[in-house]
């Protein structure tokens, strides 16, 4: 089976989606044909991408298209492949604010390729609800599959592992950590975070 695989734009940073790319590949190629197809923007504006992306991608529309984020969802208004599997993770421009207006236009038109995909693959219960709600789009046309770990760099820590991170830290054990681990953007929901924590120390009081 061939499948035409879309990363977006060629990039050297390795952020969450690219991981989840790289990850999803590795095992693909392991069980069907995989056409790699990545676009090469030429400029850094905005929507250079929703030029370049469908040029990408329009030389090879006769096998099943996987497009790995949503945020690139937008190609399918502009090109028409048999069959598109896309995968969503969030739809967070249409429900939390601070996105410009610009970024607010451009995810308009990835909502309306995603409703016009073949088959959603949701990484969790509460990305599907949304795809419902906001796009109405039917539950037959999605699938929920979580994020997978990998258990050769996350796994529970030997006593004499976690014997060095107290002292590496000067960490009290009678003390509970929470660590959390991202950045501050708006969309990542710190200040609720943070409230929460408050919360909990009213209950817990040695937690950190």
């Amino acid at each position: 089976m061939q499948i035409n695989y879309f990363i977006g734009k060629k990039t050297t940073q390795l952020y969450a989606v690219k991981r989840y790319g790289d990850e999803l590949k590795k095992e693909l190629e392991k069980v069907c044909d995989l056409r790699i197809i990545e676009a090469k923007p030429l400029l850094k504006i905005g929507f250079w991408d929703i030029i370049s992306f469908p040029l990408a991608i329009q030389r090879k529309k006769d096998n099943l298209l996987h497009i790995i984020t949503q945020g690139d969802a937008h190609v399918l208004n502009f090109i028409y492949p048999k069959k598109t599997i896309v995968t969503c993770h969030d739809l967070i421009p249409l429900t939390q604010k601070g996105y410009s207006l610009v970024a607010l236009l451009k995810f308009k038109l990835c909502c309306r390729g995603l409703q016009k995909a073949t088959h959603i693959i949701a990484v969790s219960e509460y990305t599907k609800r949304q795809l419902q709600k906001y796009l109405n789009v039917p539950q037959e046309k999605i699938t929920v599959t979580y994020l997978g770990v990998d258990h050769t760099r996350f796994r529970p820590q030997t006593k004499q592992q976690q014997e060095t991170i107290y002292k590496k830290y000067q960490l009290d054990k009678k003390k509970i950590y929470l660590l959390y681990v991202g950045n501050e953007e708006p969309r990542m929901n710190v200040d609720t975070q943070i409230k929460a924590i408050k919360k909990v120390k009213e209950k817990i009081p040695h937690i950190q």
